[in-house]
Formats: C-alpha cells, sequence, structure tokens
C-alpha cells in the first residue's frame, strides 16, 4: 500500500540568470500533510530538457555530501514531482510564476503517466 501525502503551499523563488544557463532554474518550498514544511528542493532541467527536483545536501565535517531529506524510492519521488510540476503549471497559467517553465505542463504529464 503505497502512503497518502499531499503536497500544499507550494512556493518557487528563482534562480539569479547568471546561473540558470546551469540547468538551476531555482528553488522550491512545499509543505507535506500541512505539518511539515521542505524547502530548498532545486528545481533543475537536465540536458535533455527534462524538469527534476534536486534534493537539499550539506557538506560534514570531512568535507562529505550528505543528504537531508529525499524519497525513500523513485515511485515516491515521481509522485512528489508530478504533484509540484502540477502546482507550478497551475502558477504559470494564472500568472503567479515569474518565470517561463515552458515543459512544466508536458513533465507532469510524463510523470503522472509514467506511474499508471
Amino acid at each position: 500500500m503505497t502512503p497518502e501525502f499531499n503536497i500544499s503551499s507550494v512556493q518557487f523563488h528563482e534562480a539569479p540568470t547568471n546561473v540558470r544557463s546551469t540547468g538551476l532554474l531555482g528553488w522550491v518550498d512545499l509543505t507535506v500533510n500541512e505539518h511539515f514544511r521542505v524547502m530548498g528542493l532545486a528545481l533543475r532541467r537536465t540536458a535533455d530538457g527534462t524538469l527534476t527536483l534536486a534534493y537539499p545536501r550539506r557538506l560534514d565535517g570531512q568535507g562529505r555530501k550528505r543528504t537531508i531529506i529525499r524519497p525513500l524510492d523513485d515511485d515516491t519521488r515521481r509522485r512528489i514531482e508530478a504533484e509540484v510540476f502540477r502546482h507550478l503549471d497551475n502558477a504559470t497559467d494564472t500568472g503567479k510564476l515569474n518565470v517561463s517553465l515552458n515543459d512544466v505542463s508536458d513533465h507532469s504529464r510524463r510523470a503522472s503517466e509514467s506511474d499508471a
């Protein structure tokens, strides 16, 4: 049985123009099940044009990267991305998003179709 979760209060913070060429479009903050706030998910465009979320990491005392939060499996990652991209798509349609993410709709559809 797949646990249910609800993602709400999705906010997008646009990356500076000079770093967008690296694929970093900005950062996403969201609320899970109205009780848990997740901040600093990086919204990236991969080399093939796919949108993806990258989860925050920090460097430990030995300089190793340590993931702070991440989905436990690929199915959960796809579900989170589909829900976040749906929120971003809605924000784009209503003029609430100040950056062009023209393939959010296509990516949301691909993520949803891969879940079926």
